[in-house]
C-alpha cells in the first residue's frame, strides 16, 4: 500500500485516457421574459427539467410521477440563483443541488449518468443557401453557440482547428455521406467519439443531419431548431441519449453487486480517472496492492465494460488467479464466494 502511493504521489500529472468530467454538470440556464416570482419559478422549473434531462440522459424521465411533482417546486432543488442580462434576452442561472438531484432520482427510480462521459470531437459544417459549406473551427465565431449546446446535454466537447487541411477534407460529400473519411484526421485530438453534422438554413430557422460514431458503434438522427444555438442543443441532447443508452443502465434488475480488480495503476492520475469512471456504481475500495486496485461495485457488467472503454481499460481474465474449490466438512466441494478475487472481473491498462 506505500509503495503504489508512492508512485501515485509521484505522477499527479499523469492523465492518459479522453473520458471528461463535465464541468458546471448541475448549473442550468434558461431563458426569461423578467425577474417576477412567476417567470422565475417557471424559469426553475424548465431547467430542473433540463437536469434531469441531463442526468438521466432521457426525456421519458420527466414522466416520472416523482419527478413531476419536483417540477412543481423547483426552487427545494437550487442552492442559488441569479438572472445575467445578454444580447439576445435575460437570463436566469440556476446552481442546483447535486445530492438532492441525485436523491430525487433514485428515489424515482431513474438512474443518475455520472460527470465522467465520453468526449466528444465535433465536425460541424455549415452549408449555406448557395451550397457553400464551412467547418466551424475551435476559435470561430459560432464555437460558442456549439459550446452552448453540449453544456446544456451534458457532453464534454472538442473542435477540430478547421485549418486548410481540414477545411478541404470536411467536404459536404465526407461529412453527409461517409464520415468515417474524418477518422485519420480525428486522431490528432483527444476523444471516445465522433460526432458529423451538417446544418443548414430554412423558412423555420435550421435544420442538421447528424451521425455519431465510436469504434463500431454508430447512430444518426436529424435536428432542428429556431438559431443556431437551438439547433445544436437538438443535436446534442439527442446524442446524448443515445450515449446514456449505451453508459447508463436504467433497469436495476440488471445490476449486480460484485468484486473489481483492475490492474495497472500505476500513477495517481490514473487512480483519479479509475474513481472518476465507477462512480456511477457505488464503488467501495477493498484494498490496494502493488499497481492493483480492487473494488465492490453494483452495476451490469455491460456497463461497467463500456465505461472503463473510455479509459482504454480492458477485461483481462488472464489475470484471474486459478481457484480451486474447497471442501466442507462432509467432503462435498464449496465453490469461492462470489466476491473473492478469483471470481472477480478483471481489468487491465493496456
Amino acid at each position: 500500500m506505500p509503495r503504489l502511493f508512492c508512485v501515485l504521489l509521484l505522477s499527479l500529472s499523469t492523465m492518459l485516457a479522453s473520458a471528461a468530467a463535465v464541468d458546471n454538470l448541475y448549473d442550468v440556464s434558461e431563458p426569461v421574459a423578467g425577474q417576477q416570482a412567476e417567470e422565475r419559478d417557471a424559469a426553475l422549473s424548465r431547467a430542473l427539467a433540463v437536469l434531469v434531462q441531463r442526468l438521466s440522459g432521457s426525456r421519458t424521465a420527466l414522466d416520472n410521477s416523482v419527478v413531476q411533482e419536483a417540477l412543481k417546486a423547483p426552487q427545494g432543488f437550487a442552492n442559488q440563483y441569479g438572472y445575467r442580462e445578454l444580447p439576445n434576452g435575460l437570463m436566469l442561472e440556476a446552481a442546483f443541488n447535486p445530492l438532492m438531484v441525485d436523491n430525487l432520482l433514485r428515489q424515482a427510480g431513474v438512474a443518475v449518468w455520472g460527470a465522467s462521459r465520453p468526449a466528444v470531437l465535433t465536425w460541424w459544417l455549415n452549408q449555406a443557401s448557395d451550397e457553400t459549406v464551412a467547418l466551424v473551427g475551435d476559435g470561430s465565431e459560432q464555437a460558442a453557440s456549439l459550446r452552448n449546446g453540449a453544456q446544456y446535454a451534458g457532453l464534454p466537447i472538442s473542435l477540430p482547428l478547421a485549418d486548410l487541411d481540414e477545411q478541404l477534407l470536411a467536404s459536404l460529400e465526407t461529412v453527409s455521406g461517409q464520415p468515417q473519411g474524418l477518422e485519420a484526421a480525428s486522431q490528432r485530438y483527444t476523444s471516445d467519439a465522433r460526432l458529423a453534422v451538417v446544418a443548414k438554413p430554412v423558412a423555420a430557422g435550421f435544420e442538421a443531419q447528424w451521425q455519431g460514431w465510436m469504434g463500431e458503434w454508430q447512430v444518426r438522427g436529424s435536428a432542428s431548431g429556431a438559431d443556431q444555438m437551438a439547433l445544436s442543443r437538438d443535436v446534442y441532447q439527442q446524442l446524448a441519449a443515445q450515449l446514456a443508452a449505451r453508459f447508463v443502465v436504467a433497469d436495476t434488475a440488471q445490476q449486480g453487486q460484485f468484486m473489481l480488480v483492475v490492474h495497472g495503476v500505476t500513477d495517481l492520475g490514473r487512480y483519479a480517472q479509475l474513481e472518476r469512471l465507477l462512480e456511477p456504481f457505488n464503488p467501495k475500495l477493498l484494498g490496494a496492492q502493488a499497481d492493483r486496485m480492487s473494488y465492490q461495485l453494483q452495476a451490469s457488467r455491460e456497463q461497467l465494460a463500456a465505461q472503463l472503454g473510455l479509459a482504454g481499460i480492458i477485461a483481462a481474465p488472464e489475470a484471474r488467479p486459478q481457484v480451486q474449490p474447497g471442501v466442507d466438512a462432509n467432503g462435498q466441494p464449496v465453490l469461492p464466494a462470489a466476491d473473492s478475487a478469483g471470481m472477480a472481473e478483471h481489468y487491465r491498462w493496456p
